[in-house]
């Protein structure tokens, strides 16, 4: 059997679509259906199909790649877009932690002070004083924490907003 003969039945029952294009473009598809390896139907017939299917279809390798190119940076986008809001996250808690010491260190001199205008004994200052000590030494750590992550914030927002920007031109 021919070739012919085998793929006759399956388009057979398909009734036959006459198509009038402008020389440019037919040349195009011409071009484009030898490069895929396949007739003028075949290739205008695969174009249609792809423009219906929701998968993005690319035909050539140029436009594969311009098409992972354009996935990556979608992708590079979201995850610095993630990040953001991890930063935000973070500075937004570093923050909540510095106030939370410092309002710790005022009560516990407030207690301290009170403590010794009421006359308690050495021994429950002393044990005022030790907590002092140790939310004072925690202050500038928790400090420097939440300095860096509202730099790293800032950072991650000019990033952003340069993402942004280069997006919209």
């Amino acid at each position: 059997m021919a070739k012919n003969e085998i793929s006759r039945p399956q388009t057979a029952h398909i009734a036959p679509f006459g198509l009038r294009l402008q020389p440019e473009l037919k040349e195009r598809v011409e071009a484009a259906a030898r490069a895929n390896g396949r007739s003028m139907n075949a290739e205008i017939a695969a174009r249609l199909e792809a423009s219906f299917s929701e998968a993005p279809q690319v035909s050539s390798l140029p436009d594969y790649i311009a098409f992972i190119e354009e996935f990556a940076a979608k992708q590079d986008e979201l995850n610095l877009k993630t990040e953001l809001q991890m930063a935000e996250m973070r500075a937004d808690n570093a923050d909540i932690a510095l106030r939370g010491i410092r309002m710790e260190v005022r009560q516990l001199r407030e207690e301290i002070d009170e403590a010794v205008v009421a006359g308690r004994p050495e021994h429950e200052i002393d044990e005022l004083r030790g907590q002092l000590r140790i939310a004072s030494a925690v202050l500038p750590q928790q400090f420097e924490q939440t300095k860096v992550a509202k730099e790293r914030l800032e950072a991650l927002r000019a990033r952003v907003a340069d993402l942004e920007k280069n997006t919209r031109q």
